[in-house]
């Protein structure tokens, strides 16, 4: 058994964001209840969970290094990330059609299925998780830039992918 050690602060900075998304989705508006514009500027105060944990994900993965890239790692981000994410957009798209089956909006099914890739990943159900991709996102990129650190032209490679990423900006 490995042994960890746990950082104090961050742990209590977890535990301060967990608070923190409790208090953002706390009395949302969304449930039709009027809330004025001052409790809209507080609740900003409290968006920086998200943001801390996505950093704080980041930070920890940067201190492994050299990252070990194997079957093991992919089996725990796919495990850890993945499939909760896909079975969220599956229970989103469930119930999002049952809302419409019962509410006798048929009309609205066809629209809900044109395109699945868009439900999952560029709204509707990663509204609601929004920094799984992110979380994605970020961790691919930091193997990237690990791997590149390895990877004997990795300069050349780098600059060959930042190049590809303007040009694909720009047009």
């Amino acid at each position: 058994m490995s042994e960890t050690h746990r950082v104090a602060g961050i742990d209590l900075c977890r535990g301060l964001a967990a608070f923190a998304v409790i208090l953002v989705h706390s009395g949302d508006e969304t449930w039709g209840v009027p809330i004025s514009d001052r409790a809209i500027q507080f609740r900003y105060l409290f968006y920086f969970a998200v943001p801390f944990f996505l950093a704080a994900s980041f930070y920890f993965n940067t201190k492994r290094t050299p990252l070990k890239i194997d079957r093991a790692f992919w089996q725990k981000k796919i495990q850890r990330i993945v499939v909760p994410y896909l079975l969220w957009s599956l229970l989103y798209v469930v119930t999002k059609l049952a809302i419409a089956f019962l509410a006798k909006e048929t009309a609205q099914i066809p629209q809900i299925l044109a395109d699945p890739v868009a439900i999952v990943f560029l709204g509707g159900a990663s509204y609601h998780l929004y920094f799984i991709p992110l979380l994605i996102a970020g961790t691919t990129l930091l193997y990237l830039a690990n791997y590149l650190n390895q990877v004997k032209y990795s300069i050349f490679l780098l600059s060959f992918w930042l190049q590809s990423v303007f040009c694909f900006i720009s047009f």
